[in-house]
């Protein structure tokens, strides 16, 4: 059985739709009870259904969880299972909590289950690990720009309004500031090298002093993981996990893949 879990996004809701009383839960749930998580189940690369936690507690560390799934496969047990027991282990292992409640408890019909609890008992289990994907959501692109202060004045006249302050990155030899359109609220990173010791000088270098986009930031809730994730992919660090002070002292790491190109990752 080849199961995985692919973080819902927006262009997922029309395939979601056809759970139709789980969509309609879903709302209520990110209505009622805040931050939901919610993955697509895929079968043998075919959507069946939803599941997700809803309910976090960051400060109690606790949460719920719930699924639907298509007729045909409601009443397969070992998917129910399967499901089930890798929520647990993404709940307790990547997102830190110490309970979560469920009234489907499907190895022993317990009302919740903690973190203690799940450790002693997951030592004698044996199930198919599933494969979670997560969410990167588009920050930035990053522009290497001779003069700074020139290219922010020529993007003022392309529709772009300053948004952050200038500054000045003495770790990295940069300037940086964050610029975004008034029409789509699309965000630019400028950069420029405080000093030839930066790899920037080097693409200006290679561009001829010609502005240049040359990476893509992408932020998410799940950081190490990702990096974790974005290597068994195929992509390579090309620093080590950081502090930006421009993106106010978040974690980023930088990536690169010779199809994809060169990435930023930031927390969120």
């Amino acid at each position: 059985m080849e199961v995985s879990l692919h973080a819902l996004q927006a262009d997922d809701l029309l395939i979601a739709k056809r759970w139709t009383t789980g969509i309609k839960e879903l709302e209520n749930l990110e209505t009622k009870h805040g931050r939901v998580l919610c993955w697509l189940i895929n079968y043998n690369e075919i959507s069946i259904g939803l599941v997700y936690l809803f309910h976090i507690h960051k400060i109690e560390k606790t949460a719920y969880w719930g699924y639907c799934l298509d007729k045909k496969y409601l009443n397969r047990k070992n998917m129910r299972r399967v499901l089930e027991l890798n929520l647990y282990d993404y709940a307790f292992d990547v997102l830190g909590l110490e309970m979560i409640f469920c009234e489907t408890a499907c190895y022993n019909n317990q009302y919740c289950v903690t973190e203690n609890e799940w450790h002693d008992i997951r030592l004698n289990l044996s199930y198919e690990k599933v494969n979670y994907d997560f969410k990167l959501k588009p920050h930035h692109i990053g522009y290497a720009v001779a003069n700074l202060r020139k290219a922010l004045e020529k993007y003022r006249k392309l529709g772009y309004y300053q948004a952050s302050e200038i500054f000045d990155d003495v770790d990295r030899n940069i300037q940086i500031v964050f610029i975004k359109s008034y029409e789509s609220d699309e965000c630019i990173e400028l950069i420029s090298p405080l000093s030839e010791k930066c790899p920037v000088s080097g693409i200006l270098q290679q561009m001829k002093n010609v502005s240049s986009p040359y990476h893509i930031c992408y932020e998410t809730e799940e950081f190490e993981r990702a990096i974790t994730v974005m290597k068994q992919k195929g992509f390579i660090p090309t620093t080590n996990v950081a502090t930006a002070i421009a993106l106010h002292d978040k974690k980023v790491i930088f990536m690169m893949n010779r199809e994809a190109g060169l990435i930023e990752l930031v927390e969120k």
